[in-house]
C-alpha cells in the first residue's frame, strides 16, 4: 500500500510545485541561450510558460532571485565534476580541477556568465576570509584544497589560498575572453585554456607565492 503521506493531496501539489519549478528554470536558461541576461524577464518567461507573470512570484522573487537560482544549480554542477577528478598525484591534480572548470565554461557559455560574467549573482557585499569563500562556494573549495595538497607535498610554495585565487582569475580571464571575443584566433580553444592552465601553475611553481594582502 502506497503510504498515506506520499498518496495525499498535499504531496502531490508539492510534487507539482517542485516540477513546475524546474521548468520556470528551464525556460529562463532557453532564454539565457538565446538572449542572455539582459534578454530574461519575469514577464517574457511566463509568456514562454503559458502563465500568468504573477505566478512566477511564488517561486522567485524577482529576476535576480531567478538568476540566483540558476547560479546555484551551475555551482552545484560544477562542484560535481570537479570532485570527479582523481586526486592522485597533487600537481595534477590542481590542472585537472581548473581544466575541468575552464572545459565547463566553454561548454556551458550560457550557465558561466550566469555564474561568473553576471553582476545580479554576484555576492552583495565582501567575503570575511578563504574559509567563508569555500563554505560559500564548494567549487572553489575542491581547488584550495588541491592547492594546498600541492603546497603540503612541496610542489608549490605559499599560500593555498592566494594560488588558488591566482589560478582561477587566469583561467576565467581565458574563458571570458574566448566566450567574450569569438571571432579573435584564439586557435583551438581547448588548447588556448590548457595553455593559460599550464603556464600559469608552471609561473606559481617558480615563485613563493604570498599571501592576498
Amino acid at each position: 500500500m502506497v503510504p498515506a503521506s506520499i498518496s495525499s493531496p498535499q504531496f502531490r501539489r508539492e510534487r507539482q510545485r517542485a516540477a513546475f519549478r524546474e521548468d520556470v528554470l528551464a525556460e529562463a536558461r532557453a532564454i539565457l541561450a538565446e538572449e542572455g541576461p539582459d534578454g530574461l524577464s519575469m514577464r517574457k518567461l511566463a509568456h514562454r510558460l503559458g502563465c500568468a507573470p504573477m505566478s512566477l512570484y511564488a517561486y522567485f522573487r524577482d529576476k535576480h532571485d531567478l538568476l540566483t537560482a540558476l547560479a546555484h544549480q551551475g555551482f552545484a554542477i560544477l562542484a560535481e565534476r570537479l570532485a570527479a577528478e582523481p586526486a592522485e598525484e597533487p600537481l595534477a591534480a590542481l590542472r585537472a580541477v581548473f581544466l575541468t572548470y575552464a572545459r565547463l565554461g566553454l561548454e556551458r557559455p550560457d550557465d558561466y556568465q550566469v555564474l561568473f560574467m553576471t553582476r545580479e549573482t554576484q555576492p552583495v557585499r565582501e567575503f570575511e576570509g578563504p574559509e567563508e569563500i569555500a563554505q560559500a562556494s564548494p567549487a572553489f573549495a575542491i581547488g584550495l584544497d588541491r592547492a594546498q595538497a600541492c603546497v603540503t607535498a612541496g610542489m608549490l610554495e605559499g599560500d593555498a589560498h592566494a594560488i588558488t585565487t591566482l589560478l582561477w582569475t587566469a583561467v576565467h580571464g581565458a574563458v571570458a575572453a574566448v566566450l567574450t571575443f569569438p571571432a579573435f584566433p584564439f586557435g583551438d580553444r581547448d588548447a588556448y585554456v590548457a595553455r593559460v592552465v599550464d603556464w600559469t601553475i608552471d609561473g606559481l611553481r617558480a615563485a613563493r607565492v604570498a599571501p592576498l594582502a
